[in-house]
């Protein structure tokens, strides 16, 4: 009689052939290779139950796979969509929770550092602003304290920081024109102390196309006009 084989038979499939067959396919699988390892259990002949079940368990997987992806896309449309928006922080929220789901994907990777870098452009670019604003800022404080020449020097500071930075050059001819208005108004006082009121208006009107919100100018104006109809108040009527 003879003797009978170490191996169990199950079917037509030794055992070491099924558990070969389940453990190929599982690595096919984690290697992202889904379909195919699903289609090679599904060619397994004959579907004994450690098949079967492994075939379940793999299309289970697969489903949830597939789910996540859905999610990893919705993500990644998410996340092209900040960058466009120049949100590159919320980008890169996006994309690194879609690169958690389902590390290692190219296209994650790829947009996640396209993000990386933009976010630190746009810093870099936030860092420079701040650097040219706070002396632009305090420029304009000093030429409301009419301190001209540091305002000046502020102005230079950021001019060699940012040379074309908006709004700069209007601000030196501010300066320049409230300085000169200054020098107006006091002319247009000395003048008014004089009692020659005509230069007087002069000298205010010229202030004002320099500096158009001074109170000075006006008020000099304004009073020179009623000194000279107080002087010849028939001149005024006519």
């Amino acid at each position: 009689m003879p003797e009978k084989p170490s191996t169990q038979q199950l079917g037509s499939q030794p055992v070491t052939a099924v558990q070969q067959a389940i453990a190929e396919a599982r690595q096919e699988f984690d290697r992202g290779r889904h379909a195919y390892a699903i289609e090679r259990l599904e060619q397994f002949t004959p579907q004994v139950p450690q098949v079967t079940q492994a075939l379940r368990s793999l299309r289970e997987d697969w489903e949830k796979i597939k789910g996540q992806r859905g999610h990893v896309d919705q993500l990644l449309h998410q996340a092209t969509r900040a960058m466009e928006q120049g949100a590159f922080a919320v980008a890169i929220g996006r994309l690194t929770e879609a690169d958690e789901i389902e590390p290692g994907r190219h296209d994650v990777q790829s947009l996640l550092r396209t993000a990386q870098d933009g976010q630190k452009l746009l810093e870099e670019s936030v860092h420079d602003r701040e650097e040219v604003e706070a002396p632009l800022s305090e420029a304009r404080q000093k030429l409301r304290e009419k301190d001209f020449a540091a305002a000046r020097q502020l102005v230079d500071t950021v001019r060699r920081r940012d040379s074309d930075y908006a709004g700069l050059d209007q601000l030196a001819r501010e300066i320049n024109n409230v300085e000169a208005s200054l020098t107006s108004i006091a002319s247009a006082k000395a003048s008014f102390e004089n009692k020659d009121f005509e230069s007087t208006i002069v000298y205010a009107d010229r202030a004002l196309l320099l500096d158009p919100l001074s109170k000075d100018a006006r008020a000099l104006k304004k009073r020179a006009r009623q000194s000279m109809q107080a002087r010849n108040p028939r001149a005024s009527e006519g």
